[in-house]
């Protein structure tokens, strides 16, 4: 179902935890520099700690980031918080959560631009669907900052896009080894290098990152 701006979004957060079970979270290199800020980490000790790892996309041989799961299935950013006998599960970095669990239960169409109800996020936090909510979808999205954040998101895509046009996918990059070694460059880029350690920058330097990846794009030319 279609949501229009001023559509009513029956989704109140009970802290029940179940959005973050099973769910795959996948991460833009902003999102991935706001984690690594907020926990004071570098984004390379992101995957070492294994909060972070990699699954190919099975539509563009893509080798993208995304939340590493517990052996449970929980996120790795999951805890439980008990007062008494109520007990409630709360993000450790709420504020800097990814775009995907901002957007939750909502799924959004990047060809459309357009966000619809999506039932198995709903089925799987029932609890959490309620008429007592009277956000419309303008005012949750303003909400959770997530018009912003799709702005951003859009221009990652157009970088993804333009590299996996070159030929540097992990379908094309086979039994190549100057393309694959320039495949992995640009993963590190996009994905390990921003933050440092001793991060100097307050917001992720893009303009930097494709300035660097479209030298490496014109030396595969």
């Amino acid at each position: 179902m279609i949501l229009q701006p001023t559509d009513l979004v029956p989704f109140l957060c009970r802290a029940t935890g179940k959005c973050c079970i099973h769910n795959l979270v996948l991460l833009s290199s902003f999102d991935i520099f706001r984690i690594a800020r907020v926990l004071n980490l570098s984004a390379k000790e992101l995957f070492e700690k294994k909060l972070l790892t990699y699954r190919i996309n099975p539509s563009n041989y893509w080798m993208e980031p995304i939340l590493n799961s517990r052996s449970n299935s929980t996120c790795p950013f999951l805890f439980r918080e008990t007062n008494g006998a109520n007990e409630k599960y709360l993000c450790e970095i709420y504020e800097s959560r990814p775009l995907v669990c901002r957007m939750y239960p909502l799924k959004y169409d990047t060809d459309t631009s357009l966000f619809m109800r999506f039932s198995p996020a709903e089925h799987r936090c029932y609890e959490c669907i309620t008429t007592e909510n009277n956000f419309t979808l303008e005012e949750y999205l303003q909400a959770s900052s997530v018009n912003e954040l799709l702005n951003e998101f859009n221009r990652y895509l157009a970088l993804i896009d333009k590299i996996s046009a070159a030929g540097l996918n992990l379908e094309k990059i086979k039994k190549k080894k100057e393309a694959q070694k320039k495949f992995f460059e640009i993963q590190s880029i996009l994905y390990e290098t921003y933050p440092e350690k001793d991060n100097i920058h307050n917001a992720l330097p893009f303009e930097e990152m494709e300035r660097r990846v479209d030298y490496i794009l014109e030396s595969q030319e």
